[in-house]
């Protein structure tokens, strides 16, 4: 399959967990209900590209390898202790590498807090970035969807869309700023040049 030079196609993405402490008369092993989770930024269904999502847990659960081939690619289980979790991406599109992600699962908010029944959310924002992809896959990359997927951790995570148009205004003012301190300094210039020269002409 032909790749496409010089194309560079972004998705963006989110992933993380959130767990929940079952309180002071839960089996110690089991401490804590948890989910780890990757999804579209805007919450889209990434199934028009996306095979399968694997995550590789701790080899003390079981089973440690989890496989989920439909949104919402999420997983849950119960535990103590916190860890690294691989979260592999694999595309349709065979020539397309798995993408990785490393997510430590998140148990306790702070050291040394006091444990609550609120739950602790980690999440992330990245980037699936796709360099000269072949044509098919660029092109149904470019096309997208408009299918969105519902999932009950959704009220719990980031909103890194306003984030992003929070950051994108912030930006947008200092771009401002700069504009204006730029031409009140091009005033001033404009004003000494003309001093300059009337001071020239003083002298001659």
């Amino acid at each position: 399959m032909k790749r496409v030079k010089g194309a560079v196609f972004v998705q963006p993405i989110v992933y993380g967990s959130v767990s929940t402490w079952q309180g002071p008369d839960a089996d110690q092993f089991k401490a804590h209900h948890w989910y780890i989770f990757v999804r579209g930024l805007y919450h889209e269904d990434l199934s028009y590209f996306v095979d399968h999502v694997e995550f590789v847990l701790h080899e003390t659960l079981q089973p440690p390898v989890r496989i989920v081939r439909e949104p919402p690619y999420e997983i849950e289980d119960y535990g103590w202790g916190e860890f690294e979790v691989i979260i592999r991406i694999h595309f349709k599109d065979k020539l397309e590498k798995p993408a990785d992600m490393y997510h430590m699962l998140k148990l306790f908010s702070l050291t040394g807090e006091k444990l609550t029944t609120t739950p602790v959310v980690s999440d992330h924002y990245d980037e699936l970035v796709f360099i000269e992809p072949p044509e098919k896959l660029l092109s149904i990359l470019e096309k997208g969807t408009d299918k969105k997927v519902t999932s009950a951790l959704g009220k719990f995570t980031s909103d890194f869309i306003a984030q992003e148009q929070e950051d994108t205004s912030k930006v947008q003012a200092a771009r401002r700023l700069v504009q204006a301190h730029s031409h009140k300094l091009q005033g001033r210039l404009e004003e000494l040049d003309k001093e300059a020269a009337l001071l020239r002409y003083q002298v001659d």
